[in-house]
């Protein structure tokens, strides 16, 4: 995985995510995680909801057989953008129940050795080469969000479950209320656990 990481990733661009890479995947027994794309439009929001809604499922998991929980951001997040994440988590009383990491932080990889299982972790990974993309969400193995034809053929292909949070030119109007029923109705946990429950959000 490592030499398929730096051959995807030698765009000068993409440099400084290569080492927080690694240690993600280096480290992926130890967490579940899911991928997260398409959320741009009216991001914070959706973001708000969607970390609302994992907290509320991490907390429906047994204290002692909890694993971590990353949320993968594959969307360019700028400093505005995180600060009104974490005023509006913050308003709502969860800004506690969260980590913020960044792909690119030069202590990443100490970071990812040091997961808590009783917060969400928020993880900026931004941009990815088409084929690390895929792979990202391939292992995936919590729900995800992807936009498009072409992230549905992907997440059907790979028979993961997914909101789609944009369809070409469509948005979808029931997007939030579906990232908050989340945690009453999807289970944290790897797919083989129960994936009939998982169905309900293919789209």
């Amino acid at each position: 995985i490592n030499e398929f990481i730096e051959e995807q990733m030698i765009n000068p661009k993409m440099k400084a995510k290569v080492n927080g890479m690694k240690a993600f995947f280096n480290n992926q027994q130890s967490f579940n995680y899911g991928a997260y794309y398409g959320l741009g439009l009216g991001g914070e929001a959706k973001i708000t909801k969607l970390l609302h809604a994992a907290i509320g499922a991490l907390n429906k998991q047994p204290e002692n057989s909890r694993k971590p929980i990353i949320l993968g951001m594959v969307s360019n997040l700028n400093q505005e953008e995180m600060e009104s994440i974490k005023s509006k988590l913050s308003l709502l009383g969860l800004i506690e129940d969260i980590d913020f990491l960044s792909i690119t932080d030069p202590k990443i990889i100490n970071d990812l050795n040091n997961i808590s299982r009783n917060k969400i972790t928020m993880l900026n990974i931004g941009d990815l080469p088409p084929n690390l993309f895929d792979y990202f969400f391939s292992e995936a193995n919590i729900f995800s969000t992807v936009a498009g034809k072409n992230g549905k053929n992907l997440m059907r292909s790979l028979g993961k479950p997914f909101l789609i949070t944009v369809d070409d030119t469509y948005s979808s109007p029931l997007l939030n209320d579906k990232l908050l029923k989340v945690k009453d109705e999807l289970i944290y946990a790897p797919l083989n656990q129960k994936p009939t429950e998982l169905t309900k959000f293919f789209i």
